[in-house]
């Protein structure tokens, strides 16, 4: 399930994600209730960015299954370079904001 599947990306996340990406990431996750406004200021004052991104991914995969496919799903829409090198793609329908349409993606973990 995508709980499991962050667990083995942590590494490679927490190396590779920016702090912009990071910051983004709060704000879809607040705006989708995964986080509360707690838990969002408590991970942006972190000063450094890589236990920054360790709270994040440790936050949300305590939450279980959903949120952690709602993190993936945040991680495909904000980043998708950084998804393809950890081989993420979106589990639910994701909002195409180029084009303004609802794209329709299927759960899968390469």
């Amino acid at each position: 399930d995508s709980k499991n599947i962050l667990k083995s990306r942590r590494m490679k996340f927490i190396e590779r994600v920016s702090e912009p990406v990071v910051c983004n990431l709060l704000d879809e996750l607040l705006e989708r209730r995964v986080i509360t406004e707690r838990e969002m200021e408590e991970i942006a004052r972190e000063p450094v960015r890589t236990k920054k991104a360790g709270v994040l991914i440790d936050t949300v995969r305590r939450k279980g299954p959903e949120a952690s496919s709602a993190l993936i799903d945040a991680l495909c829409k904000v980043d998708p370079f950084l998804s393809e090198h950890l081989t993420l793609e979106p589990t639910q329908v994701v909002q195409d904001c180029n084009r303004g349409k609802d794209m329709n993606w299927i759960c899968v973990c390469l």
